[in-house]
């Protein structure tokens, strides 16, 4: 009962053998000789823990609440921990479940222990499954796939040894690909339906699906057509048993990846997702890390695919993309001029002229056509009234070209840390480089900036009218600076800075 006492008679009657009790009594030796009250605990909640899980800052574990000690924290001393040394401790993939009392933590116990193999055995009440020659009970919170008789999977205990969470290896659609085609054959009275699918391991395959599966059902029925994004589960002969579509995310922005391939639009991508790349003919493997992680992609996938979410809805364990979009150089910088220029097979482009990634930018339009208007609106120059002037983000197609200038103003999504101070600065009023600390005025009040070691520092130069490119060496007290992190591979402080007199 949740950590809760109820009368000693009245629980003693209604204690099974399984069951997890706590006694408050009297004990001569080995004997209770007199039982005060019986307190059973059952489990609130269970997981597979997971980073995110225990949020010590909010005093939860797996969205329960703990009771706080006078500091704010967790009061350990308000809870009893089994299985783990500490909350610290607690690893992923542990099955972690927690006893409350209506409103705070009581208890909290924590299973590490797996089992592989097949169920072997059931026994008839369905609550005991043999798994590689040893039978275990289903845990009250059970949040796995269907356990079935012959088929075979990894399962999680509990701190009990009961089964928490099971994930099935065969008779689960549980391998993603592409659908390829569809075909039903007779010969000799016999009907062999097929599918061609191409696979995560990058081959194309044909199967065959089980008998009890109706092509016309699976693929027709359910809306598939070809280059889908599917997932099937084979059965011990190796033919499709299951074919699903995944809750797929069709014409619509899908959001940004972060540069580690990390997230997606904020959402938190498996360790061993899939990505299917398609050039519009052939599909092939490829990586989050391969296609511009800054760009929305959601407009470009292919119709009838997108990303899948795991089973929890917490990670994306599939994505299928153009991949016309890999492979994009994406820079932030600044932009001094524009002007038409004639290339090496004297064509007439538009080229700019500026900073990138800490580096001189010289580079011709990738098409004839690219507006000079669409550049100057998109940062070219400095005007420190307006937020649209100043960084902007360069999108580069190739060696010798520059695509567009692909956001105005990059502070959201895209940079992990920014601190424009509304737009029109702050002024530097001490610059300390042996530190890499920048102190600024904004409001009255002042505050500490820490910049990347590699900082880079691009100044306006106002009798020149362009910007010059330097580091914390050429910042002084009254500049007006604004500060960018645009590397989320390296949060030790923001490495763009744009600064400009006072």
């Amino acid at each position: 009962m949740n950590g809760k006492q109820t009368s000693a008679a009245t629980a003693l009657n209604t204690i099974a053998k399984e069951d997890n009790v706590t006694f408050v009594a009297k004990v001569s030796g080995k004997t209770l000789t007199e039982v005060f009250s019986v307190m059973r605990w059952n489990a609130t909640a269970a997981e597979r823990f997971e980073d995110g899980d225990l949020n010590t800052a909010k005093c939860k574990l797996i969205g329960k609440e703990f009771e706080e000690d006078n500091n704010g924290n967790i009061d350990v001393t308000s809870f009893e921990l089994l299985g783990a040394a500490s909350l610290d401790k607690i690893a992923e993939d542990n099955i972690v479940e927690v006893f409350t009392d209506g409103k705070y933590i009581r208890r909290v116990t924590v299973g590490t222990a797996t089992v592989e193999g097949d169920i072997t055995k059931v026994n008839a009440a369905a609550d005991k499954f043999t798994i590689d020659g040893k039978s275990y009970e289903v845990a009250t919170i059970f949040f796995g796939d269907e356990l079935k008789l012959a088929e075979g999977g990894k399962g999680y205990l509990n701190y009990e040894g009961k089964l928490s969470d099971w994930e099935a290896t065969t008779g689960v659609a549980d391998n993603y690909a592409i659908l390829l085609g569809a075909n039903s054959e007779t010969k000799y009275g016999d009907t062999t339906e097929s599918v061609k699918l191409f696979t995560k391991e990058g081959k194309e395959v044909i199967f065959e699906l089980d008998s009890d599966l109706d092509l016309n059902a699976v693929v027709t029925g359910a809306g598939l057509v070809n280059n889908d994004l599917v997932k099937y589960g084979l059965n011990s002969k190796g033919e499709i048993d299951s074919l699903t579509v995944p809750s797929v995310d069709n014409g619509t922005d899908l959001g940004k990846a972060n540069k580690k391939g990390t997230t997606i639009g904020g959402k938190a991508v498996a360790d061993n997702v899939v990505v299917f790349l398609y050039d519009g003919d052939d599909w092939s493997l490829g990586a989050i890390k391969d296609f511009d992680t800054d760009v929305a992609v959601g407009t470009q996938v292919v119709p009838g695919a997108g990303y899948y979410a795991d089973i929890d809805g917490k990670k994306i364990a599939a994505i299928a993309l153009e991949d016309d979009i890999t492979g994009t150089d994406y820079l932030y910088g600044v932009i001094d001029s524009i002007s038409s220029k004639v290339n090496d097979s004297n064509e007439k482009y538009w080229a700019i002229d500026g900073f990138a990634n800490g580096a001189e930018l010289s580079k011709f339009t990738d098409t004839k056509t690219t507006s000079k208007t669409l550049v100057q609106m998109q940062g070219l120059g400095f005007d420190q009234t307006t937020t649209a002037a100043g960084l902007v983000q360069i999108e580069l197609s190739g060696d010798d070209a520059v695509g567009v200038v692909v956001v105005t103003n990059p502070i959201v999504d895209e940079i992990e840390m920014v601190a424009t101070f509304g737009g029109l600065g702050a002024e530097v009023t001490k610059v300390n480089r042996s530190k890499n600390e920048i102190t600024v005025t904004n409001g009255g009040v002042e505050n500490v900036f820490t910049l990347d070691a590699k900082a880079v520092v691009y100044k306006w130069d106002n009798d020149e009218e362009e910007w010059t490119m330097t580091d914390i060496t050429g910042l002084s007290q009254e500049d007006m600076v604004k500060f960018y992190q645009t590397d989320d591979d390296n949060l030790d402080g923001y490495n763009i800075v744009l600064a400009w007199d006072k």
